[in-house]
């Protein structure tokens, strides 16, 4: 039976596409390690009505691309759409400033991110084919203490 080109151009690229699924889904499924993230506290500064705020610089020290999300002042729990919806995607060396409400409530505090060490397209479509038990849970990096300005 003949087939024409079309169907054969078809066919070819379906299976192309089962082989690189099955190529990806094979691919150890073990995380680039735990990375280096730094988190540095750098100033309080004032935002709109005299909020005050933190800023925080984020540098990724390791060799993999991390992402870096879920900031939050350690301990405190978060509800819903109380919890800061800010992520960032670092490569190698790659740095980024952050800012957050200062913790009025305390007068001692850190920051706590989530870091994602299994960062990439290929991570992303091997979570996707494989049962989400198999993908590595993210874990937290904290920042220095950090002491509040006194109150003016």
């Amino acid at each position: 039976m003949r087939t024409s080109k079309t169907n054969l151009v078809i066919e070819i690229l379906v299976f192309l596409l089962v082989c690189f699924l099955v190529c990806v889904a094979f691919l150890p499924a073990s995380p680039p390690g735990r990375s280096q993230v730094s988190v540095k506290f750098l100033r309080f500064t004032n935002g709109p009505a005299n909020v005050p705020l933190a800023e925080f610089a984020i540098t990724n020290l390791g060799a993999s691309t991390v992402y870096c999300h879920r900031p939050a002042v350690a301990d405190m729990v978060y509800e819903g759409t109380n919890c800061p919806d800010w992520h960032v995607m670092l490569g190698n060396g790659e740095s980024t400033t952050f800012t957050m409400p200062a913790s009025t409530n305390l007068s001692l505090w850190m920051l706590k991110l989530e870091v994602d060490p299994d960062a990439g397209p290929i991570r992303a479509l091997q979570h996707f084919l494989h049962r989400q038990s198999a993908r590595p849970s993210p874990y937290p990096i904290y920042s220095d203490w950090v002491t509040n300005p006194p109150p003016p």
